[in-house]
């Protein structure tokens, strides 16, 4: 009961934390972007830096989580969403939770077969691993997010961040379709 407590009484304050400045962010350069990512893990209780090497911004076709070489690295577009924060915080989780499982299957099957099965052709984009992936991924990124924010917004700030959930929901919906 205690504990419980404790717990419940450190998340006001990791509200207060994570949430200063609560306008939209502008993402416009690499700086921005790589602070995005931060504020990202930063609500999913995560270090951005034990699982990714280094964070892109450019004209990319959509967000992306690849490893080049040895390094890790999130390309963030420069068509990211720049009027809801919500919307771009679900996007930096989502590419950081690839990111989480790339590293899981490097610890579980070793550097080498672990790169090469999270790889394969088997889970290219358009199969059902893929999508599957796709739907834990962005469902955890859900998660992270809507468990700081929910209950805590009014107004404007609200209804970008309903919007941004209804988006993911749809977004899961799409691939659940492809499961």
């Amino acid at each position: 009961m205690r504990l419980h407590r404790a717990a419940k009484a450190t998340l006001p304050a990791r509200f207060a934390r994570l949430t200063r400045s609560q306008g939209p962010s502008i993402v416009r350069d690499q700086a921005s972007a790589t602070r995005l990512l931060e504020k990202a893990a930063a609500h999913s209780g995560v270090d951005l830096w034990k699982y990714v090497d280094e964070v892109r911004y450019g004209n990319f076709e959509y967000p992306s989580f690849s490893v080049q070489g040895r390094v890790r690295v999130i390309q963030i577009p420069t068509q990211i969403s720049q009027s809801n924060k919500y919307e771009q915080l679900l996007t930096a989780a989502h590419e950081i939770n690839h990111a989480r499982i790339y590293d899981k299957f490097l610890k579980r099957l070793g550097y080498i077969r672990g790169h090469e099965e999270y790889w394969s052709v088997a889970r290219n984009r358009g199969t059902q691993l893929y999508a599957r992936e796709e739907v834990i991924v962005e469902r955890t990124a859900q998660i992270q997010i809507r468990s700081v924010f929910e209950g805590k917004l009014s107004g404007s700030n609200l209804r970008r961040f309903i919007q941004a959930i209804d988006n993911s929901n749809e977004y899961i919906r799409d691939y659940r379709m492809r499961m």
